[in-house]
């Protein structure tokens, strides 16, 4: 995904997040970071699949919790990495596979 400019949307289901049935925003940043650490910190975005499943990380409750995302994000990885992840990432990958 790195290599050929894809985008990859970061998935909030709990299972995915962590082994318990029950994840909490540090399992968030976790796996962000582990995202990073990869070099994908420019192909991340959110997947924002939040009806799909029935149980939400601890702190998320729907869309509007967003903010609240975004606020870990920032606090976690900075201004720029939280730009990028929240909106950054996906409008630049549009604009560059899309825009005619």
């Amino acid at each position: 995904m790195v290599d050929r400019g894809g985008i990859i949307g970061l998935v909030l289901y709990p299972l995915l997040l962590t082994d318990r049935n029950t994840a909490r925003m540090s399992d968030i940043m976790a796996h962000i970071d582990h995202f990073i650490a990869l070099g994908a910190g420019g192909n991340l975005g959110l997947g924002g699949d939040l009806d799909g499943f029935g149980t939400m990380p601890v702190g998320l409750t729907c869309v509007s919790s967003y903010k609240v995302l975004a606020e870990e994000i920032t606090g976690e990885f900075g201004e720029d990495m939280s730009f990028r992840i929240m909106s950054g990432n996906f409008h630049d990958f549009f604009i560059r596979y899309f825009e005619g």
